[in-house]
Parts: structure tokens; C-alpha cells; sequence
């Protein structure tokens, strides 16, 4: 992987057993909470699929967050050039 300054790799995030308890606890509460307003609550699968369209919002907004940063560093590297070329021809004319 090509770094910027010897930036350090990113740390992997592995789904661990605790991750999947942690989703099926929430997708379970998420059912609980239905109940009550609804009279009928959710199935798992309904809820399973609100939770789906959640992290799918989540990913989108991981994605437009990388747009944003590597937006700025292609300014960043813009204005480098930009210094680069007015120097190049600042010493050219002398």
C-alpha cells in the first residue's frame, strides 16, 4: 500500500462472535420496541432487514466521509503543483 508520510496501515475490524451478539441483541430489541406502538410487533426478518438498510446507511456515509478526506488531499497535492509549475517557470525566465 502506497502511504503518505509512512502512514501506519489501518487496523482490520474482524466480525467477532461478540459482534454477532451484539446484532442479534439489537435486532431483538429493535423487535421488543415494535411491539408496543404497532400491536404486532416485527419478525426477525423485518427486523433483520431494517437493520440491513441501517448499515447499508452507514457504508454510504463511511464512503462519502473517504470522498470528502481524498478530495482534500487532491487539493492538498493541487496546490503543490501549483507551486511546483510557478517555480519551474520562475527559473526558467531568469
Amino acid at each position: 500500500m502506497g502511504t503518505l508520510f509512512e502512514q501506519q496501515a489501518r487496523d482490520r475490524c474482524p466480525i467477532k462472535s461478540t459482534d454477532i451478539d451484539r446484532v442479534f441483541f439489537e435486532i431483538k430489541e429493535a423487535m421488543q420496541r415494535c411491539e408496543a406502538p404497532l400491536n404486532e410487533g416485527l419478525t426477525f426478518s423485518e427486523a433483520l432487514s431494517i437493520y440491513k438498510m441501517l448499515s447499508y446507511d452507514r457504508r454510504t456515509d463511511i464512503i462519502l466521509d473517504d470522498m470528502d478526506a481524498n478530495d482534500e488531499k487532491m487539493a492538498g497535492f493541487g496546490e503543490i503543483a501549483r507551486k511546483f509549475v510557478d517555480l519551474c517557470e520562475e527559473i526558467h525566465r531568469r
